[in-house]
Order: structure tokens, then sequence, then C-alpha cells
């Protein structure tokens, strides 16, 4: 097409035009240009700290695990210390669609961003329409005001700036997850009374916290779900809790146990009914493994075992493995029968595959430990 390789001034400006012109070249372009674009706007946000200290979710060197470690840790040492925490768990109804773009962009010069970059993100998310398609049938489009674009890096990064003033003193989060917690601690020999004025006390606090939670929905446009919506009060106390908190003029009920994170934690932080549960499904999911072993190489077989078993049974160990050893008891009892009824056995796994398996709980135990005390996992932990 360019035979005159003297031209090339022209050549480039033709190839930069035409490659514009194609839609999967100007794709990849555009995401490169997110990518590189988000990869700065995080390292300038950790580095001058402006990410809530709260915020576990879609950051470096954090993790599920670690926003649960520190949640069990706050509420087993008031169980400790003859008091009680209350929890209550919060989840935004379609977070990331609802990020309310004229809300969102306001917030972009406080975070210091310079006004070139606040031009380009308002750029990045206005304009934007959707339409449905069934069977052919394509509804008109529609413009959109709020949401940010499925499949961009950037989105996440956006998320974490909308949801950023949610996290104050007493309230964390992992993305969209959230939850608002208060606790007290008391005397081993506190009367029935005191008690009960600390309670009430806790609840009030709750309370407070719970309303600006609401007052900060209303602001951004943002709904919670009433269904999600959970209660937990982590107490080894035998007394009966009355006082209850309100979410947007609900009373929410408390339950005797919490699910957050993909965890079950129970009023006295016993881990033994979600070991047992996980062990359950373990089992089961090794059974199905075990029936179609004929079909895959024991190569695939130990990568299956590894992503869809042992998975199950090592998600945040290092939160349960101190547990009774009645209740650990349960998830080796899924290793002995892998062994010794032959599930693993028959995948003609060699012994140095199995007891590669074996020792994986005890390694991710021992790496936690060393990060926490090389400081590779963060500890300075702040709610």
């Amino acid at each position: 097409m360019f035979r005159d390789e003297c031209r090339t001034r022209s050549w480039r400006g033709v190839a930069i035009a035409g490659l514009l012109r194609c839609y999967h070249s100007s794709l990849c372009v555009c995401k490169t240009m997110e990518r590189v674009l988000n990869t700065k706007l995080l390292a300038y946000l950790e580095a001058n700290d402006i990410l809530s200290d709260r915020q576990y979710g879609f950051r470096r060197n954090r993790s599920t695990g670690d926003l649960l470690a520190y949640a069990i840790h706050i509420w087993s040492e008031a169980i400790e210390k003859h008091g009680e925490a209350l929890a209550v768990s919060l989840d935004i109804s379609k977070a990331f669609d609802r990020v309310w773009h004229e809300s969102l962009i306001s917030k972009l010069p406080s975070f210091g961003l310079p006004t070139g970059l606040c031009v380009w993100i308002a750029d990045f998310l206005r304009d934007r329409s959707i339409r449905v398609v069934i069977d052919g049938c394509s509804s008109s489009q529609m413009t959109i005001n709020a949401g940010v674009p499925q499949g961009s890096v950037l989105s996440a990064t956006l998320f974490l700036l909308h949801i950023n003033d949610l996290l104050k003193p007493g309230t964390f989060g992992y993305a969209d997850d959230s939850t608002v917690a208060e606790s007290y601690t008391s005397g081993a020999r506190a009367s029935g009374s005191q008690i009960q004025s600390l309670r009430e006390a806790l609840v009030g606090r709750l309370n407070l916290s719970l309303e600006a939670v609401s007052e900060w929905g209303d602001a951004n446009m943002v709904r919670f779900n009433a269904a999600k919506t959970q209660a937990c009060l982590f107490s080894a106390k035998k007394s009966q809790f009355s006082p209850a908190p309100t979410f947007r003029g609900v009373s929410v009920p408390i339950a005797d146990h919490l699910d957050l994170l993909g965890i079950t934690l129970t009023s006295t932080l016993n881990f033994g009914p979600y070991i047992e549960a996980k062990a359950q499904l373990a089992a089961k999911k090794l059974g199905i493994l075990a029936r179609v072993r004929q079909y895959f190489t024991p190569e695939q077989l130990l990568k299956l075992y590894q992503a869809q078993v042992r998975s199950v049974m090592e998600y945040c160990s290092h939160l349960w493995d101190g547990s009774a050893r009645y209740q650990l008891d349960a998830l080796e009892s899924i290793e002995r029968r892998a062994n010794l009824r032959g599930s693993l056995a028959m995948m003609h796994l060699s012994s140095r595959d199995f007891k590669v398996l074996s020792i994986d709980a005890e390694l991710l135990a021992c790496r936690f430990s060393t990060g926490c005390i090389s400081g590779s996992v963060r500890r300075n932990y702040i709610i």
C-alpha cells in the first residue's frame, strides 16, 4: 500500500489512523492505556495513604484472610476481657452498577489528582449507553449515569475511590462488603446492671455508625441489600442480649452466626461448624473426582484435586488451625480417604505428589506467620 518508503512521515500518519480505525487494535490500545493509568493511580494512592486503611479489597498485599484475622482478633479479645462485640454486615445492592458518576467525579479533586486526569476519568465514564439484545431483537439505547465499566481494570480502583469516605472508624470493608462493629470490655465481677448499661452504650455507638452509613448511601444514591444485612453478637455470656441495632429505621435481628467473606463465624468464635461443613463439601467433591478419574490424566487429576478439594480445606486455614483436634480430624479424614480408600491411589499419583499435598496446610500456616514477622503481611490494621 505504501511503496514509497521515503515518505515516512505520511506512512506513520496513515498507519496510526488505520490503527485507530481498527476496532480490535483500538481496543487493545485502550486496554493498555487503562492498565498503565491504573498502575500509576494505585501507586499514587498507596504512596500517599489516600485509600482508607480499613479497605482490604483490590489492594496489593491485602486479602480476605487479613481482614478476617484482624476482625476475629478484636472480637475474641473483647470476649477474653469479659466483654462483647456486636457486628453488622452490610451488602450494597449491585455495587459496581450503582456508582453514581457525578458523585465519583466530584470526589476526584479531593484526592489530589491532576485536573487533566480528573477530566479524562470524567470522559471515561460519561456518555455511555446500554441496550438489551434477545434473540436478535434489540432495544433502543439508553444513556446511563451510574456504574463503572465492566471488564476494565480501572473500574475496581474507581470503585475504591467512590466508597473511600464510607469507611470511617468502626467500619471496615472488602470491596463492596462492609461491616460495622463495636465492642466493650468489663471486669470479671461486673454486675447485671453494669453489663446492661454497657450493652445499651454498645448498641448506641453501633446505631450512630449505621446512621452514618445510611446517610452516605442517601448522598451517593446507594442502596443496601436488606436481605443480606446480618447482625451477630460475639459473647461468652449466658444472659439474654435485649437491645437490637437498627438500620434505616428497621430493627436488625441478632443471629447466632455471621457469614463473612466465605467464613461462618459462630457467636462464640468456634470454627467447629465451619470445619464440618467444609469437610462435607470437600468429601463430596472428592467423590465426584474419583468417579470421573478415568477421563483425566494423573497430572490433570492432581491439579483438579488441588483446585477443587484442597482449596476448600485450606481457605483461611490460619484462622482455624488452632481448633480442637477432633474438629481438625474431619479434614484429615478427607486426605485419608483420598490416600487409603483409593480415590487418589487409583489416580496413580506418586507418593511424592501426595506428600506435597499433605503438608500444604502446615506450609500455609508457616508462610502466614513468617509474613507477619517479616512484615510482608500488613500488621498496622486500624478500625
